[in-house]
């Protein structure tokens, strides 16, 4: 018997990303918005619904290849697609903007001394295109490129990979060291640390390894703790199910795909790890880094570590081209972000977590680094669906 709601067809891929999305779905439709929903992580092998004769009036989910955009054409149902597979998909889109998670990893290992960079991902995956673009254009704005290794193959794998571990243990041995690799996905960090330790290099204290997605089941199972970007699949996929509902009312589609930044980077063991010559400022930078959310003074790190603050300060700006106080303030920023996209604190609240006696000067500093106010970035980049009104403020 049919339930008189409109049937929507909904296909993710399987892994921690696609169960965001679901998630996120799920916050839209508890707002009121009732589907009769018809859900399915995608099967290769599995075919889908007929949409006429099962009487799918709407689609969301995963288009990730030409027969899949094919079946959806076809049908000519509202659809909304959330893959950045495909690099032209002629339908509205809601992607997770993954130049600004390759930008990110960039900052990310830069943040931990790197200086040597290696990209590891497949061809012909416009998600992968898009990553190292972003990567590789942060590099370049601080002077610096990276190494590419490109696996010619669509399929994530163990079988499919073996065929590749030759010339990817090639690859990774060259590198010199210590340095940093970023790797498209969770599945080719795990590879690539699997193979490091194989080869009895150091993870993180040689090479580095960072992933994306924030798969727990390749992060957290790994025999050396992956580090990852976590895309921000919860609000991707409650902006896909938003847009969907206006299509299905009979608005228009946007003339652009809606992009979703990252969420932020899951610090584990993997990159975990000061990549710097200088012993003295990897010991301050470390005592930096505990204390910058403390009232702690660059005079007391430098008597720490045996030097006066003036000897600190230029051996800091010979090894990271930054002053002592400053990596103090990316430290606090960086916290601040975290708390203002993940919590419903007040934001004089963050600012004082953070190690800031008045909130203007969390303001000061979101308005010197970002051009931003910290209630504009929470705005923009909240983990939350539904942030209460008051952690809103500006």
């Amino acid at each position: 018997m049919s339930s008189g709601l409109p049937r929507v067809f909904i296909n993710f891929i399987g892994n921690q990303h696609g169960r965001n999305l679901v998630a996120g779905v799920c916050d839209f439709l508890r707002e009121g918005h009732n589907w009769d929903s018809v859900l399915r992580y995608e099967n290769p092998r599995q075919a889908w619904p007929d949409f006429k004769r099962n009487r799918v009036v709407g689609f969301l989910g995963s288009i990730a290849s030409p027969a899949q955009l094919k079946a959806v054409l076809t049908a000519g149902v509202p659809a909304v697609n959330v893959a950045r597979v495909l690099s032209s998909v002629p339908l509205p889109s809601v992607y997770s903007d993954n130049r600004a998670a390759g930008s990110l990893a960039a900052r990310h290992l830069w943040d931990f001394g790197h200086r040597r960079f290696a990209y590891l991902g497949p061809t012909g995956i416009a998600y992968s295109e898009d990553r190292l673009a972003g990567f590789r254009h942060e590099l370049r704005t601080k002077g610096s490129s990276c190494e590419v290794f490109l696996v010619g193959s669509r399929r994530f794998n163990e079988d499919e990979m073996r065929k590749y571990t030759p010339q990817v243990r090639t690859f990774l041995t060259a590198m010199p060291r210590p340095c940093a690799v970023f790797c498209c996905n969770d599945f080719f960090a795990r590879f690539a640390v699997d193979m490091l330790r194989r080869l009895r290099i150091d993870v993180p204290g040689e090479i580095a390894v960072l992933g994306v997605n924030n798969d727990l089941v390749y992060c957290e199972m790994a025999a050396i703790p992956l580090s990852s970007i976590e895309l921000n699949g919860v609000k991707q996929g409650y902006e896909a199910a938003r847009l969907l509902a206006r299509l299905l009312h009979g608005d228009a589609p946007p003339a652009e795909p809606i992009w979703v930044p990252p969420a932020r980077v899951v610090v584990r063991r993997s990159t975990d790890g000061l990549a710097i010559s200088d012993e003295m400022v990897a010991r301050a930078l470390r005592l930096l880094r505990t204390g910058a959310f403390s009232p702690l003074a660059v005079d007391e790190i430098a008597k720490e570590v045996g030097v006066s603050r003036r000897v600190l300060e230029l051996r800091f700006q010979a090894e990271l081209g930054q002053s002592p106080y400053s990596e103090v303030l990316r430290c606090r920023l960086e916290r601040a972000k975290e708390l203002l996209t993940t919590s419903a604190l007040s934001i004089h609240a963050v600012a004082s977590a953070v190690g800031f006696q008045e909130a203007r000067e969390l303001h000061k500093l979101f308005q010197k680094r970002l051009a931003l106010t910290p209630g504009e970035y929470r705005r923009r980049y909240t983990l939350l669906t539904h942030p209460p009104a008051w952690a809103l403020e500006r």
